[in-house]
């Protein structure tokens, strides 16, 4: 957001450009989001992990990847991984626990570290 502001400052800048900038960001992330949110339940229904706990590493990683997908091709990572969490929340896959008390445990150290 602070580099649309920051764009629309600009010599070439304009309202139609950062509206626009504006739009493919979330347009990218949301598609994103929404892809990675459908495909990665599927993925760890099948996914057999020689220890419980790789499930909430699992669902951490998906959550870099959609985030480095949607970021590399100039959408919003935030918004995807965002989406990925609210589909995958609301999805029932077989190691839910173990993925909630991972992100429980993961926003507790965040919280301590800020």
């Amino acid at each position: 957001m602070v580099g649309l502001v920051e764009h629309a400052g600009a010599a070439h800048g304009s309202l139609l450009v950062v509206l626009r900038e504006f739009l493919v960001e979330i347009g990218v992330g949301f598609a994103i989001g929404t892809a990675a949110g459908a495909i990665v339940p599927l993925l760890l229904r099948h996914a057999r992990f020689p220890a419980e706990g790789l499930y909430g590493i699992a669902g951490l990683v998906a959550a870099a990847l959609a985030y480095g997908a949607a970021a590399s091709v100039g959408g919003s990572g935030f918004l995807a991984v965002f989406i990925v969490g609210v589909l995958l929340g609301a999805e029932r896959t077989p190691h839910k626990g173990e993925i909630e008390r991972f992100s429980r445990t993961l926003a507790s150290f965040a919280e301590m570290a800020v």
